[in-house]
């Protein structure tokens, strides 16, 4: 399944998605998800807690663009889940992995490698004595069945 939805980028952060999409070969929505991917790997160095989120900076209105992006269902509840733990909007975790490992991504692709694959995503949802709780996966555990316990 997929989701469309719309992200804010700067015009210098625009143009470098452009680029990576024309050198690569690759959509711009495609170079988007592999940039979070990755960021994902990072993503213990990034979570805050205790605060509001993080937007990007004010700019002048023309200097912001939105750009339509379509997204694997998977792949948008990632972002919505490294928005909640880094406390940053994913237009603004977007730029920091633009900004972080756009030329790392755009040397991989060119090798014809793709090291950010994504290693599963499951959420679990339970009730212990009236209390809902929700255990989130970012990878499967090589022991699958203490996902279940």
């Amino acid at each position: 399944m997929f989701i469309q939805t719309t992200i804010n980028l700067n015009t210098p952060s625009l143009l470098l998605i452009n680029s990576a999409a024309r050198i690569s070969g690759k959509t711009r929505s495609n170079i988007i998800i592999l940039l979070m991917r990755r960021i994902m790997i990072d993503q213990r160095n990034l979570v805050r807690n205790n605060r509001s989120i993080q937007y990007q900076e004010v700019l002048p209105k023309e200097s912001w663009h939105r750009l339509h992006i379509t997204l694997y269902s998977s792949d948008y509840e990632c972002f919505l889940d490294l928005r909640k733990f880094c406390k940053r909007s994913v237009s603004l975790l977007i730029s920091l992995a633009i900004d972080l490992y756009l030329n790392e991504l755009i040397d991989l692709l060119l090798r014809g490698t793709d090291n950010y694959h994504f290693q599963n995503y499951i959420i679990i949802s339970g009730e212990v004595k009236g209390v809902v709780y929700w255990k989130i996966y970012w990878g499967i555990p090589k022991k699958m069945g203490t996902i279940f316990q």
